[in-house]
């Protein structure tokens, strides 16, 4: 396990962090117009605003979880596409995310609405106050779903096309736009006007968004789709990702109660830090799946043990030491969290400063439990990824914090709903041990494959290149292949590795290019080289060589017999394939 965190430098953890990066800036959008609502409310209406808007988050959680239903399969399905160069399915996946968005945004809409007409359906228990506040903030939530889930989908289709600017300048329309229309909007139109403004800055996301699928580049065109095995493939990739917003929706509504039951809205008000700093850290390590995505799902279809080794270190060491910054950070800030919510009660400001330190311990195992969800979920163990998302969303910290809360009084209840995302590692660990059968454990690779596959991580230089030679035959000699075989994959290798090397020769050392080789060595015999450099596929005649040696091996390469190259447009960086046909020796 340990070598989780041992830092490693490798394509796949230098492609990582670049879609991390960007993702998680995305993701945290959401997160921030959660928290002006939170911050607008208990600023202006007081505590009692903020409890009721903490009633009322459970069911913008379960936006959340039609938002990530329909949006993460879909992400998925198409990215698969794009990279097996079939951009009829492409689209038909893209047309019928559109669509779903469309029917599941406008039922949702009417389901809450229906809701609405139930007095005290979400209230009950709260005192008038927090009941009329959160009747008010409600009221405009029940226009969210449509263009949020419809948002949702967009954002993702945007990666897949290469719009991670535009997706970036949505989310920051969005934020910006959010925070000035709930200061203004709630001086008078009161909380209502808060949740006005969470819909309005959702629209204008949206007018940033669509005009990129109007243009002549964007290969996406809105077809009316739908297909049941397409919709059900969708589905059963967004279902495990979803379910923890579906979780945490339950696990909002069983809390709320329990709270109100038990100490009063006090109570609720603290738990609405607690869920604040639940979903920035669910926001903040959502990239580490998003980042996962890019590239597992491509491994996994090239059935690579090492590219899929080297992607989940990538993940774990990263969130590993995200979640250490987080914890650091709020634990030491705890103090500050209350005045940001303007909470000025000193009945509860030294409850509220113990709820926030004791939860920022739970930044490790969240972040580490989503990881590993999000994995299981490509290499396709379904019920393992649903079951984790259950444990250690829902079931351990709701069990521990009631629990704890009602043996130990308010500051149980805190220790206990913590200490209940530290507990869920344990059934965690029996049930990815079950489910490595056959398999290793914990990351559940195929251990036949795995042995009969080397892969080989260089910077793109030509000492780098030079000292991978030696090893690599060296390597290749005591496989079963045929010499012919060993000497193509050694030549295809030396050749394209020069093309790289040449190509992203003077790049600055941020932009430092690492370059993938592997070789599969059981059939069907094969080389795939990639690298993290400038775009380049060197199967394009059209890419004129710069020297004699760039022209001897495109000569070489793109002549090749039984070499199919290809470069991914939805992931970002250049692949080469060989394939050999040729049986093994012996």
């Amino acid at each position: 396990m340990m070598r989780f965190f041992r830092p490693r430098k490798t394509f796949a953890a230098v492609k990582f962090m670049a879609v991390f990066l960007a993702n998680t800036v995305a993701m945290l959008a959401s997160y921030l117009v959660l928290l002006c609502n939170n911050v607008v409310a208990g600023r202006q209406f007081g505590e009692d605003a903020l409890a009721a808007i903490t009633l009322v988050t459970p069911f913008i959680s379960l936006i959340a979880f039609f938002t990530t239903l329909i949006s993460t399969g879909t992400e998925i399905m198409v990215s698969r596409s794009v990279g097996q160069e079939d951009w009829e399915k492409a689209n038909h996946f893209f047309s019928q995310g559109i669509l779903l968005s469309f029917i599941f945004g406008a039922g949702l809409s009417g389901v809450l609405w229906l809701i609405s007409l139930l007095p005290g359906a979400f209230m009950g228990g709260a005192s008038p106050a927090v009941s009329a506040y959160a009747a008010e903030y409600y009221g405009y939530v029940c226009l969210l779903p449509l263009p949020q889930i419809l948002n949702g989908t967009l954002f993702c289709m945007l990666l897949c096309q290469g719009g991670e600017k535009r997706s970036l300048a949505g989310s920051f329309v969005q934020i910006v736009s959010n925070i000035a229309l709930a200061i203004l909007l709630s001086r008078s139109m009161g909380i209502a006007g808060i949740s006005l403004a969470a819909v309005i800055s959702s629209l204008l996301q949206l007018g940033i968004s669509l005009p990129w699928f109007f243009k002549k580049e964007c290969r996406f065109r809105f077809r009316p789709y739908m297909n049941m095995k397409d919709l059900f493939s969708v589905l059963q990739y967004s279902f495990s990702i979803a379910s923890s917003q579906l979780f945490l929706s339950v696990l909002g509504f069983v809390t709320n109660a329990f709270l109100l039951h038990r100490f009063g809205s006090s109570a609720v008000a603290i738990f609405a830090l607690v869920l604040n700093l639940l979903d920035l850290f669910i926001s903040a390590f959502d990239g580490l799946g998003d980042g996962l995505s890019i590239l597992v799902n491509v491994y996994q279809a090239e059935n690579d043990q090492h590219g899929l080794r080297n992607s989940i270190e990538a993940a774990l060491r990263t969130g590993f030491f995200e979640a250490l910054l987080l914890s650091a950070g709020f634990f030491a800030a705890a103090p500050l969290v209350p005045s940001l919510f303007a909470i000025d009660d000193r009945t509860i400001l030294v409850p509220c400063i113990f709820a926030v330190r004791i939860f920022s311990l739970a930044a490790l195992p969240i972040a580490i439990m989503m990881t590993y969800s999000f994995y299981c979920l490509c290499l396709n163990h379904f019920v393992l990824s649903v079951s984790i998302n259950l444990l250690y969303l829902l079931i351990m910290p709701t069990c521990a914090g009631i629990l704890s809360g009602t043996l130990s009084g308010m500051t149980g209840q805190w220790i206990g709903f913590t200490a209940g995302f530290w507990l869920s590692a344990v059934p965690v660990w029996f049930l990815a041990r079950h489910s490595a059968k056959g398999l290793s454990f914990p990351l559940l690779l195929d251990k036949n494959a795995l042995r009969s596959q080397f892969s080989y991580d260089i910077p793109a230089s030509e000492d780098a290149l030079k000292t991978l030679l030696p090893v690599m035959e060296a390597e290749l000699a005591s496989t079963p292949l045929s010499s012919g075989t060993r000497e193509n994959m050694m030549l295809m290798t030396e050749e394209t590795c020069a093309l790289i090397v040449e190509k992203n020769t003077g790049r600055k050392t941020k932009h430092k290019t690492f370059i993938e080789v592997t070789c599969f060595t059981d059939l069907p015999n094969k080389l795939i080289i990639r690298d993290s450099g400038l775009l380049k596929n060197a199967a394009d005649p059209s890419d004129a060589p710069v020297s004699l040696l760039s022209y001897t091996a495109s000569l070489l390469v793109h002549g090749m017999a039984g070499a199919d190259m290809s470069y991914i447009p939805a992931s970002g960086y250049n692949r080469y394939i060989f394939r050999y046909p040729e049986e093994k020796k012996g």
